[in-house]
């Protein structure tokens, strides 16, 4: 056991972060004063836990220099969100009365930046929707990376990567991370500001900024963004949604004014044409008896492909035909960019897979001589050959992912929901994206509602992770034993 205690270290260090939404929720007091009491509730809970994750810290200090070990970082990862997860769920279990399961789904879909959720938000505190909210913004962009960009010890580069950072930007890790959280935080603040002026009250604005941005959804209004009735509004949060669905890396391109190799990249162009495609199909099959606009289209598309989940329409399964929410399905699986805030299999991974099975057809059909070797423009600018490895590694994780999804959806099935709603609102859950038919609520049979949380688990930390660090568990165990 004492050579497992750099692990408890590290799960300590990182766990105490999760405190952050609940101190930073005290904003909400400027809105509405009356809420003190709730807020004070709040800041005892967040300091016992600051002071568990300190003690413990102090207790296995000395081996925080200790080696990892194969698999580790997995185990470190995939423990660290679980007990964030678990501490994030006590406020909705202590103040908003939710059973276990509803709170820990609640805190999963608000870490995971999903957006489902069973909290009455019409008659929640301000102190609880901003708690909320304030999850989502900092579980899009990770734990681990929060963690980088606030302590002195790293972490480490493989933890780093574990948790869906798949470009380290500067040479130095801390610095990496900082820019990283900088860059996110300034394009918070500028949402907010920007909704601000388009009408907004600022209270909202400070809500769906964040929840644009972490590509979570959660919204301070039942209706979504249907409330506010606005189309200068909706174009402005697509613009949030596809800032927060692109790659760290891509986004220094744009700093740089590189937009030419920005749009060059694999991934823009899989976002571009998947997205497009998908509009024009539902739009030119759709006619005005189903009362369905290009301005709900292209919301709902890009609403779906950034895997945010907020919606501009009211009776979304009633209107749309089976086929298109189908079509949807597709852009919740493909998702956004690999090391952005959205979940799916990720753009780049679908690049990867489509030139791999392009390629795969031209050496059947033609000569070996005039055959060229497929490229991938990674996000930063670069440009790499791809071999077997590359296509092995997407292709692999395709196939498991729809395993993930095909399970999913049976099980969900199983209650009685229909084949198409159950395949829509898994999708939802592992893709991370939070639009839903209607499955989830606070009447959800409790297996439906573990089996989403899963999904959710497995597509932000993905599924490779959360397995790695199981079967590493099990197989230490077995040794104890």
């Amino acid at each position: 056991m004492k050579k497992e205690l750099h692990i408890i270290y590290f799960i300590s260090a990182l766990t105490r972060f999760s405190i952050l939404p609940m101190i930073l929720s005290g904003v909400a007091l400027f809105y509405n004063a009356n809420e003190y009491k709730l807020y004070g509730q709040m800041m005892i809970l967040a300091l016992v836990i600051f002071g568990v994750t300190s003690l413990l810290i102090e207790l296995t200090k000395d081996c925080k220099d200790t080696k990892l070990q194969r698999n580790d970082d997995s185990i470190i990862v995939t423990a660290t969100w679980l007990l964030t997860i678990f501490i994030s769920a006590i406020p909705y279990m202590l103040f908003q009365n939710l059973t276990f399961t509803q709170s820990f789904f609640e805190s999963t879909s608000g870490w995971t930046t999903t957006g489902l959720s069973v909290l009455d938000v019409v008659n929640a505190p301000l102190v609880i929707i901003l708690y909320r909210s304030l999850t989502q913004f900092f579980g899009g962009v990770g734990i681990v990376l929060i963690a980088l960009t606030f302590i002195g010890k790293s972490p480490g580069i493989k933890i780093f990567m574990q948790e869906g950072h798949s470009d380290q930007l500067l040479p130095n890790l801390k610095q990496s991370a900082r820019l990283i959280f900088n860059i996110y935080t300034a394009y918070v603040i500028f949402g907010i500001l920007g909704l601000i002026i388009l009408g907004m009250n600022s209270f909202d604005a400070i809500n769906i900024s964040m929840a644009a941005l972490s590509t979570g959804g959660f919204a301070p209004q039942a209706s979504s963004l249907i409330y506010y009735n606005s189309f200068p509004i909706e174009l402005f949060t697509m613009l949030l949604m596809i800032l927060g669905a692109t790659n760290f890396a891509a986004h220094l391109l744009i700093i740089n004014r590189r937009l030419l190799t920005f749009f060059k990249t694999s991934e823009f162009k899989i976002f571009a044409i998947f997205s497009s495609i998908i509009t024009m199909i539902i739009y030119l099959n759709s006619t005005n008896a189903f009362g369905i606009s290009l301005r709900v289209i292209i919301f709902e598309v890009i609403s779906a492909i950034t895997t945010t989940g907020f919606s501009v329409t009211t009776d979304f399964y009633s209107q749309w035909r089976p086929i298109w929410v189908v079509l949807l399905v597709v852009l919740m699986v493909i998702g956004g960019g690999s090391g952005s805030t959205a979940g799916g299999i990720k753009q780049s991974r679908v690049s990867i897979a489509l030139k791999s099975i392009f390629m795969y057809f031209k050496r059947l059909t033609l000569p070996k001589q005039i055959i060229k070797n497929s490229v991938y423009y990674h996000n930063n600018g670069e440009v790499t050959t791809l071999d077997k490895s590359h296509s092995i590694d997407a292709l692999m994780y395709i196939v498991i992912y729809l395993i993930v999804l095909f399970v999913g959806t049976v099980i969900f099935a199983l209650y009685d929901y229909s084949v198409v709603d159950s395949l829509f609102e898994f999708a939802s859950s592992l893709g991370t994206v939070g639009t839903s038919v209607g499955i989830i609520s606070q009447s959800t049979p409790t297996v439906v509602m573990w089996t989403s949380i899963v999904g959710m688990l497995f597509g932000r930390l993905e599924i490779m992770v959360i397995i790695a660090a199981t079967v590493s568990i099990s197989n230490r165990l077995q040794r104890v034993n």
